[in-house]
């Protein structure tokens, strides 16, 4: 079973400046961003137990490589 995820617009204009700034620091570094979101999205889907629990309704994914 995978979970549904929901992004409220102002996560995904953070992504998007967050992508935009790692690029700015690196090339390619933007896409190596958004790869680890994209995997650590998915683990969500799917198992979103393994997360911790922030409040009442919402879980916690942290990225590995990117703070």
């Amino acid at each position: 079973m995978t979970f549904e995820i929901f992004f409220k617009e102002q996560a995904r204009e953070d992504t998007a400046e967050t992508y935009e700034w790692y690029n700015s620091q690196k090339e390619g570094l933007g896409d190596r961003f958004l790869a680890e979101l994209n995997l650590t999205i998915k683990q969500i889907g799917v198992n979103p137990h393994i997360f911790q629990v922030r409040r009442k309704n919402i879980r916690l994914g942290l990225l590995k490589r990117f703070p």
